[in-house]
């Protein structure tokens, strides 16, 4: 049996439904206080996250601790992790993560 080649039909191009971010978003505070805390464990200083996301005082510590670090990276996970933690930093809470919905 003899077999034909066929041309591909081109596809109309249609919009994205969820088009990319021009700008990179700011990563979640999750992220951020998990990445300083290996960062930190990295260095030999253990980090609470608990503590690092309810005590202004904690917190301000192990930012202090990170800034002086020899460590670029251990700074700028600092930064990032102190952008995310700016109301508490100012003495105000934290905005509550959703919780998930209990099951049947």
């Amino acid at each position: 049996m003899g077999y034909t080649t066929h041309r591909p039909t081109p596809l109309p191009s249609l919009p994205a439904r969820n088009p990319l971010p021009t700008t990179p978003a700011a990563p979640p505070p999750l992220l951020a206080s998990v990445d300083f805390k290996w960062q930190m464990a990295s260095e030999g200083h253990r980090v609470d996250l608990d503590r690092l996301q309810h005590e202004p005082a904690y917190a301000r510590g192990c930012l202090a601790v990170a800034g002086g670090s020899t460590s670029s990276a251990l700074r700028q996970a600092a930064d990032r992790l102190a952008h995310g933690l700016q109301p508490l930093l100012a003495g105000q809470p934290l905005p509550s993560r959703p919780q998930a919905l209990p099951g049947p």
